[in-house]
């Protein structure tokens, strides 16, 4: 494979950006979606996204600031991103949990239910 030239580099890099700069206001509406969903806290402030949210990991409450127009602040919105995909894994983590529990309960015998303090309904 031939290696890529100054001026190939410079136009790949261009067009990424380019497309990046597209895909931008779907991915922050997408996310801003999301962080609805998972009770973020959204204000708009000073032309700008406010976006605050609880991390369990550090116990603190963390703000994201997305500027509305002007600057394109994709590094901000990958922060968002991780953020919700983390909580997002978490959550399949949980569910599985859940389920692998429902599975264990439902092959005990009720006199084992009795003995543990299971109400089965």
């Amino acid at each position: 494979m031939a290696r890529e030239t100054k001026v190939e580099r410079e136009v790949r890099l261009q067009e990424e950006e380019r497309a990046s700069r597209e895909a931008y206001p779907k991915r922050l509406m997408s996310a801003l979606k999301k962080s609805l969903e998972y009770g973020f806290e959204l204000s708009i402030k000073d032309m700008s996204f406010i976006i605050e949210y609880y991390t369990h990991h550090h116990n603190v409450y963390k703000n994201i600031n997305i500027p509305l127009e002007g600057s394109f602040s994709n590094d901000t919105l990958e922060e968002l991103e991780y953020e919700l995909d983390k909580r997002d894994r978490l959550k399949e983590v949980e569910r599985q949990k859940a389920q692998l529990r429902l599975s264990a309960i439902s092959k005990l015998t009720p006199e084992e239910c009795g003995v543990l303090g299971i109400i089965l309904k």
